[in-house]
């Protein structure tokens, strides 16, 4: 769980860069992830984080997930 957090923490930061800064490599847990591009969505596990999704305007790309992480819609696009 720890992992996705902390992924999903640097998935949102990460969305909110310039396409110029590409490609960029961040530590999660430990092991390096390397972005080529800007990520096309963003999955938003509570409020906390729907509030840092806004505050970087991802607004346009977020997808919510709720009660223990279950999707409120059948979303194909997640």
């Amino acid at each position: 769980m720890n992992k996705w957090f902390a992924g999903s923490i640097a998935f949102l930061f990460i969305s909110a860069a310039n396409a110029a800064d590409f490609p960029v490599t961040i530590d999660s847990c430990g092991t390096p992830v390397t972005f080529t591009q800007a990520p096309k969505r963003a999955v938003i596990h509570d409020l906390n984080m729907s509030e840092m999704a806004f505050a970087l305007g991802l607004q346009d790309r977020h997808r919510w997930l709720n009660r223990h992480y279950r999707m409120v819609q059948n979303d194909p696009g997640i």
